[in-house]
């Protein structure tokens, strides 16, 4: 049997999710990382569409990312698997692991340039691994023979976009809906693709929005790697969500700080 072919994409070089993924794929029969793609950090173009995006919280976030977040803030949510797998890591950097395995690296403006699309038709890749994802166009779409995995924060399809940890709190959805993460094949759209698998989180012990989205991170590096796995063994399967289904759920964005309060309090209430 042939190796599954894969391309890592991550919005930063130093990104934790990216650096687990990769380094659980490195250790995996039958899977050869062939690329590695991550985003220029600050350049004018992603500013730009950043700020298009997310508006003003952009400023936070940056300020978040290079100043005030911790990296070792996830381990303690996580599982054993994944911290023997954070400590056996040699590298910080995708660069730096790419250099080391003789994997093709390149920094780009935009993920959906032609540079991009050269790469990865030069690079012969089965299955593109979307890390942190953006809105991934038709050219690169078409690009991997399998397809474009992503883990979405939140259950699909009737929370998409971002800040979807607060929305079900804020809407006393929790019971109905839960809390979780979604393995999806990407398409053009945002969270619109086919879902392959969901796992839904106990939020029992948690007391903070930032215990939740910490222990999410476990959660996405398993269900990646996981979905990986099937797709190297041609185990992958996904049901296409259906017209309705998306109709029914919505699009959200980053939540204010206010919002997030409320979502605070409201979890304090859940106990």
């Amino acid at each position: 049997m042939k190796d599954l072919k894969v391309v890592i994409s991550s919005p930063i070089d130093s990104n934790l999710y990216s650096l687990l993924v990769n380094h659980l794929c490195l250790k995996e029969h039958g899977i050869f990382i062939c690329g590695i793609i991550t985003l220029k950090t600050l350049s004018l173009k992603r500013i730009k569409s950043e700020y298009k995006r997310i508006g003003r919280s952009l400023f936070a976030k940056i300020l978040n990312k290079f100043f005030v977040s911790n990296p070792n803030k996830n381990l303690s949510s996580m599982s054993s698997n994944s911290k023997i797998a954070y400590e056996d890591l040699k590298f910080n950097s995708l660069k730096a692991m790419a250099d080391k395995y003789c994997v093709p690296y390149i920094k780009v403006d935009d993920l959906n340039s032609n540079k991009t699309v050269d790469f990865l038709i030069k690079n012969k890749r089965d299955l593109i691994l979307s890390i942190g994802s953006t809105i991934i166009k038709k050219p690169i779409l078409e690009v991997p023979t399998i397809g474009i995995l992503n883990v979405h924060m939140g259950i699909l399809p009737e929370y998409r976009g971002m800040g979807v940890t607060e929305w079900p709190i804020i809407e006393n959805r929790v019971n109905e809906i839960g809390l979780g993460v979604t393995l999806h094949l990407m398409d053009s759209n945002v969270d619109t693709g086919p879902i392959i698998k969901k796992k839904y989180i106990n939020i029992d012990g948690f007391m903070s929005l930032d215990d939740i989205e910490s222990r999410y991170l476990n959660e996405m590096v398993n269900l990646m790697i996981e979905g990986v796995k099937m797709a190297r063994d041609k185990k992958l399967s996904s049901e296409p969500q259906k017209n309705n289904e998306i109709d029914s759920g919505r699009q959200y964005y980053s939540a204010h700080r206010r919002m997030r309060l409320i979502a605070e309090k409201r979890l304090l209430e859940l106990k």
